[in-house]
């Protein structure tokens, strides 16, 4: 304020910015600037000597007198040092202390007047200025100083002059960049909404807080009308006592648990609706829809209560790094993270979420777990997300609070399922237009109800802490059986299924049962199964459609009475008794030359005298609780009677690599005729019909290069040979040795056989380890245990190349003729490939390690060429010694270089065999 530029001085004295009160006292001493702020943006700035004398300055339109009630918007500096706001002569309120020296700047910005301490917004007028406007003072005390005066006015846009500030409205609360804090006082009239608009699209608010024990609010608002918490559309309160709530325009909206000093809250608008998030986390959705723009407002009741670290975000159209979608949509009392959902406080059917995932059309399936077996909640597969009731979701599994499982279809109970525990997966799909319920890999319900898509995964919890874990939603495409496997069973109703395998679930009545996939479309072919019991009443045999799970719709049915007694129903109708059977006999209902014939144990006990109608399938229906109809298999289905016309035959000495020329051919063929099924369908395992699948075919991971034995699940595997195994684990071999490719292992199992690494591929356990020397015969771990796929994939790897000979000409010949359909054997039936004759190599130079006795000096040793193995490194050997003092040495050559000579036991004193000691 430069000399002569000061107006009305009286009982002061002017020099410069520097005001100083003369001799006496009252409020009548003062002065006013020459220069003004004409229009538009500007401030008025000041400082004072000392915090003892009172005065007042600040921003004022005219100057009538120099009394405090002159002033339009004035600082008052007490002789306390504490800090007032005055306007017009009335008290706006106590704004802490001041010490000599801070920096006062009152300001027109945008039409409104805001007053700073030392650049710190700390509160703005509810008064609109009236032009033109300069500072205005008056000084009480003898001595009291107004000092550094000055009033600068803003050209249009200079950021320079005025800095755009983060903050509009600031009302009992001072701005200091992202942090709020509550001046002194109490009450919901506290608080400051921000300059940075949302205007349309996605965007958020965010903020935190620095303490868990004063009472305030914030979230996301179109407008500021004032700072009550009702001027809020979708407010986080966080309480003093550590709890979290969501008020809506005031309303309370629930209590979503507690929260702590540093917590990160975000309110956001994605798609239309609005979200609330604490440390990243959905914690419920707004039902209201969003009127724009959008800021973000707060209200702030405690003296000392902050917002910190705020700040608003809009987001581009389309852009997922400011606004991931996530997976889950319309979340309500409930926490997402993730594929997790918790339910929040409270109980009731009116928590959840839904997915944002949608399958569009076609198979799919929607899965999930949960993490107790004590709280209900309930999820499936739906079209649409009216609310978080159960009665929206259109097909849902309800897991109950004392460990039942239920099924429930638009709120309508469809039946008790037997129970569940903790950890366990569910799965709801849709295939071929049908929906199937699936608990760990089984089918166990069939709904009788099309669905309508889009469909996505929706949810209902009931209790606080009711979990939906792991959920996905999966969208298959046409064809792809790794994403949906057909298996073996469709319209399974009531009666869950295990591979080949049915049982009654719980109640009785004949609308239990299932039907097979895979139809006999003309010509001859048979349905087999067994059952466990002789105690429970069942049906199955040929049918043609499948319209209900009723026995009247069975064709040509074997009824296995309660009693072990024998019939025979046709179309609903008794042909006949024809004995008694007992648990694991063996039915078949076989069409012959035209004829439907009845067989038990291989014996035909009755001829039809009606013709069949094609296509055929197996039907069943299963009337008490858990009667069985087990090892069930259609032959002829889709059978053309050898491979596929046009397939390329695998040769005894083809490599079976990448490099060779793709096929989709599934050859060598079904046991003992027929192709076999493609990859990830049901492989029916029966004495006669054992599957030998797709030698050689591309698929999704690559070439195939292995054969597929079909085997009952979890049955024992049996070492090929004298070897050494490599892996043995979950991922145990990954970029180590070589594993099955295609479907992933549940246990990785390689062994190396001298030149040759053997691939035990997708074992469901293991009972060797790595580096364990193993025999012929030895049972090294179990197959696959996957519901409708159980098999062993068996590879063949050459250690020097990693080529894929085809593995046939290393079998034994009677697995040969086995596989050539010229013989029976019993352990094929069961799938124990257990002894040498059934499984061993028979090629000593390229397989064999077998330890061997040194006949000079005790010690044992692997046969060999004598001297004469070409390639060798020292890492090619394995010493073993035994806890009773034998010393196993195995000495693994890459080639062998025979000629005529014999195979002998190796040497100690033979320089190769030397090097292993």
């Amino acid at each position: 304020m430069p000399p002569g530029l000061w107006r009305n001085v009286r009982y002061v004295t002017a020099n410069g910015g520097l005001l100083t009160r003369s001799a006496g006292w009252g409020w009548h001493a003062g002065a006013s600037s020459v220069e003004q702020i004409e229009a538009g943006d500007g401030f008025v700035e000041f400082s004072t000597n000392e915090a003892n004398l009172q005065k007042m300055a600040g921003l004022n339109h005219g100057d009538g007198d120099q009394g405090v009630g002159d002033l339009d918007y004035a600082v008052y500096l007490r002789a306390d040092g504490g800090l007032e706001i005055f306007e017009q002569g009335a008290g706006q309120g106590y704004f802490g202390t001041y010490q000599a020296g801070d920096v006062f700047r009152v300001e027109v910005f945008n039409g409104q007047v805001r007053y700073r301490q030392n650049g710190m917004v700390f509160h703005t007028s509810n008064t609109a200025p009236t032009y033109p406007l300069g500072l205005d003072t008056s000084l009480h005390d003898e001595g009291a100083t107004v000092t550094s005066a000055q009033v600068t006015s803003c050209a249009a846009g200079d950021a320079s002059c005025m800095p755009p500030q983060e903050w509009r409205n600031v009302r009992y609360a001072t701005a200091n960049g992202g942090l709020l804090t509550r001046d002194a006082g109490w009450g919901w009239h506290a608080g400051a909404s921000s300059v940075g608009q949302i205007e349309g699209d996605d965007g958020y608010v965010e903020f935190s807080t620095n303490e868990a024990d004063l009472q305030k609010i914030a979230g996301l608002s179109h407008g500021d009308i004032d700072q009550g918490y009702g001027d809020i559309d979708y407010a986080i309160y966080l309480r003093d006592d550590g709890g979290v709530e969501i008020l809506e325009q005031g309303v309370g909206q629930g209590y979503f648990g507690t929260y702590q000093a540093g917590d990160v809250f975000r309110v956001e608008v994605f798609d239309g609706q609005v979200r609330y998030r604490k440390n990243e986390l959905v914690f419920h959705t707004s039902n209201a829809a969003p009127t724009y723009p959008l800021g973000l407002d707060t209200s702030l009741h405690d003296e000392g209560a902050t917002i910190a670290s705020a700040q608003v975000i809009s987001c581009a159209p389309g852009d997922t790094s400011c606004m991931p979608p996530g997976l889950w949509s319309d979340v309500r009392y409930v926490t997402a993270n993730g594929g997790l959902l918790t339910r929040n406080a409270g109980w009731g059917w009116h928590a959840g979420a839904s997915s944002a995932e949608q399958i569009d059309t076609g198979d799919g399936y929607v899965e999930f777990s949960t993490n107790e077996a004590n709280l209900q909640k309930m999820a499936g597969l739906s079209h649409g997300d009216a609310d978080q009731g159960y009665g929206d979701i259109d097909y849902a599994i309800y897991l109950r609070a004392d460990g039942g499982l239920e099924i429930f279809e638009q709120g309508y109970g469809q039946g008790s399922f037997g129970t569940y525990q903790a950890g366990d997966v569910f799965r709801v799909e849709v295939w071929n237009g049908q929906v199937r319920y699936r608990k760990n890999g089984l089918v166990f319900h069939t709904s009788l109800t099309a669905p309508t898509y889009p469909l996505g995964l929706d949810t209902s919890l009931h209790d606080e802490g009711a979990t939906i874990a792991s959920a996905q939603v999966v969208s298959c495409a046409a064809g792809d059986t790794s994403c949906m496997a057909p298996g073996f069973w469709k319209n399974v109703r009531y009666a869950p299924a295990s591979g080949s395998s049915l049982t009654r679930a719980a109640g009785w009545g004949w609308h239990a049962g299932a039907s097979s996939v895979q139809q006999l479309a003309s010509g001859d072919g048979y349905a087999e199964f067994s059952t466990n019991e002789t105690s429970r009443y069942k049906m199955a045999g040929l049918g043609h459609a499948d319209t209900d799970q009723g026995y009247g719709d069975i064709d040509h049915a074997i009824y296995l009475r309660g009693d072990g007694g024998l019939e025979v129903v046709e179309h609903g109708y008794v042909q006949g008794y024809f004995g008694t059977y007992q648990a694991g006999d063996v039915f078949r209902v076989e069409v012959q030359g035209g004829q439907v014939r009845y067989l038990k144990n291989g014996t035909v006990f009755h001829t039809s005298s009606a013709a069949p109608t094609y296509p055929l399938e197996l039907d069943t229906s299963l009337y008490d609780e858990g009667a069985t109809i087990t090892n069930a298999t259609l032959s002829g289905a889709g059978s053309g009677g050898g491979p596929t016309t046009g397939c390329g035959e695998v040769g005894p000495g083809d490599e079976l690599s990448d490099t060779k020329t793709p096929t989709f051919c599934n050859h060598p063929t079904t046991m003992p005729n027929g192709d076999a099924p493609p990859m990830g369908q049901y492989f029916g395992h029966t004495c006669t019909s054992v599957v030998l699948q797709t030698v050689y075919y591309t698929h999704t991971s690559g070439n195939h290069s292995g054969l597929d034995f079909s085997v009952p699940a979890r049955s024992p595997l049996y070492s090929v040979g004298y070897g050494k195994v490599m892996c043995a684990g979950p991922n145990a071999c990954t970029n180590r040795y070589p594993i099955a490719r295609g479907a992933p292992s549940q246990i990785d199992l390689t062994i190396r056989y001298g030149s040759v690494y053997v691939i035990y591929g997708h074992a469901a356990s293991s009972l060797v380890a790595e580096g364990d020397l193993v025999v012929p015969g030895q049972e090294i771990g179990e197959s696959s245990d996957w519901p409708n796929n159980d098999h062993l994939h068996f590879e063949v790897r050459r250690v020097a190349d990693n080529k894929a000979p085809n593995p046939v000409p290393f079998f034994s010949q009677d697995l040969r003729s086995y596989l050539e359909g010229t013989v029976t054997d019993a352990h094929f039936c069961t799938g124990h490939f257990d002894d040498q004759a059934d499984v061993g190599f028979t090629s000593h130079t390229q397989l064999d390690e077998r330890p061997c006795t040194d006949a000079n000096d005790g010690t044992t040793g692997p046969i060999r060429c004598e001297g004469v193995c070409t390639q060798y490194s020292p890492n090619d050997c394995e010493v073993k010694n035994h806890p009773d003092g034998r010393r196993e040495v195995h000495e693994y050559c890459s080639v062998f270089s025979c000629g005529g000579g014999a195979l002998v036991c190796g040497l100690r004193r033979n320089t190769a065999a030397q090097a292993c000691q």
